[in-house]
């Protein structure tokens, strides 16, 4: 889909039907045109992070960044604004 799509920023949960969200963004990643999309996952694994729970480091898979489940929207909205660009021509 991100191949397709060609998203500015991906918020991928970790718990996918087909793949896990680890596989998924490193397939992402191997795409020269996706490989340096913004990847935030999100996922219920909680405060410890998915580093500390499975011993595997969000970077080092791909991820930009991490938000546990649950979260305030003020949180994603946060990670959102650090990693999307910022749209040039709206009024509004």
């Amino acid at each position: 889909m991100a191949e397709r799509e060609r998203p500015e920023l991906i918020l991928m949960d970790l718990a996918l039907p087909e793949i896990d969200g680890f596989a998924a963004a490193v397939r992402i990643r191997s795409h020269p045109d996706l490989s340096n999309v913004p990847i935030i996952a999100i996922s219920a694994y909680g405060e410890l992070g998915i580093d500390a729970q499975l011993k595997i480091d969000p970077a080092s898979v791909g991820f930009n960044a991490y938000l546990p489940k649950p979260f305030v929207p003020e949180k994603l909205l946060n990670l959102v604004g650090q990693y999307l660009p910022k749209s040039g021509g709206q009024d509004g």
